[in-house]
């Protein structure tokens, strides 16, 4: 099991060691040309495929939704993993084109709060189809929509209640480790449940953790994301960076999971048993044109709170960094939303009002 500087041996998923894959670009939309501005609304804050694969969702800033449909499927008449079942060749690769798009949420003043609600989508997920019909559901702050899509779009509104927990799953804090940033970086910002069921992803700011829902003592996988920039938590708390929210996902067959970083970059992880697959992804027509080493944990403390406030507390700031080859790092450039095709190796991710598709 990689584990990537973590030194645990327990098992994620059983089988045979997955070769590493070979990622290469698919397509993109929306894709800016050198020296041009992007509007705040335009910027990508949501993606989701449907259960099937066919249909990919993207929701913005300015509160639209984008639908997407599989377009390779359709002269064949049939899903892929289907048609190579019955030894149908297919040579190339999962392939989308636009569908229609619609305005989801506005902007609302709540007077009771005196608050201001945003039209962002924060969430998107797909509902069972029904004669012929999508659905979908789409939320922002404040309001979950509900939408069919078909001929006619009709909205339905609903409030959710928020059930009791069943179980809690922690990991126990090493003593002696506790710093001033310990509590910020270990907020989890994404969850994802395998197939299996058995398992769940989360994200926090600077690992993936794999769970076994069977084992809530702690992690049976931790993967470093970005251990490189633990020496600058200092300047990420300067500039806020240490709070984005990056999302993750997992592959359909539960080999591999992925999530983003900074400067455009993804990252996609082996987790079968001893898997050492950890792969670096930049979200441009050029995916291979940088990659990043892991370094190990770097031995050196952050030091008490007093001498970590006091680091904090110099001007100057940048957003830049370096990761262990020497790329410099662009905090501006956040990769915080993608997901993993259910059934294919294919992955689909967002830079700013970007959205681009890779496939392996």
């Amino acid at each position: 099991m990689n584990c990537c500087g973590e030194g645990l041996a327990a098992r994620a998923t059983s089988g045979a060691a997955v070769s590493p894959l070979e990622w290469k670009f698919s397509q993109v939309f929306g894709e800016r040309t050198a020296g041009e501005e992007v509007e705040e609304v335009d910027v990508i804050s949501a993606i989701e495929f449907d259960r099937t694969g066919d249909h990919l969702a993207t929701g913005d800033r300015g509160g639209r939704v984008v639908l997407f449909e599989r377009t390779d499927i359709k002269d064949h008449g049939g899903h892929r993993r289907d048609l190579e079942r019955m030894d149908y060749s297919i040579s190339g690769h999962p392939e989308f084109r636009y569908k229609t798009e619609f305005q989801s949420h506005e902007p609302k003043f709540d007077y009771l709060k005196s608050l201001e609600i945003v039209e962002k989508i924060n969430k998107i997920r797909w509902c069972q189809t029904a004669s012929g019909a999508l659905f979908l559901l789409s939320s922002n702050d404040k309001t979950i929509k509900y939408w069919k899509v078909a001929h006619n779009k009709t909205i339905v509104q609903q409030t959710l209640s928020l059930p009791q927990y069943y179980s809690l799953f922690e990991e126990q804090e090493v003593p002696g480790s506790r710093s001033f940033f310990n509590e910020i970086i270990a907020s989890i910002s994404d969850i994802k449940f395998a197939k299996n069921g058995r398992h769940i992803l989360s994200r926090d700011y600077m690992t993936l953790k794999l769970w076994d829902i069977n084992m809530d003592s702690g992690p049976v996988a931790t993967f470093q994301v970005h251990e490189h920039l633990r020496p600058k938590l200092c300047d990420l708390y300067e500039n806020d960076s240490i709070f984005d929210k990056f999302e993750c996902c997992l592959s359909g067959d539960g080999h591999r999971v992925a999530t983003g970083s900074y400067s455009n970059l993804f990252r996609v992880f082996g987790c079968s048993e001893g898997s050492t697959e950890a792969t670096t992804l930049e979200a441009s027509k050029n995916p291979l044109r940088r990659q990043v080493q892991t370094p190990a944990r770097p031995s050196r403390s952050l030091g008490n709170l007093r001498r970590v406030r006091r680091r904090c507390n110099i001007k100057g700031a940048d957003n830049s960094g370096a990761d262990a080859n020497g790329n410099s790092f662009d905090f501006t450039k956040r990769l915080i939303y993608l997901a993993w095709h259910p059934s294919e190796d294919l992955i689909a991710c967002a830079a700013s009002n970007s959205l681009y598709m890779y496939y392996a």
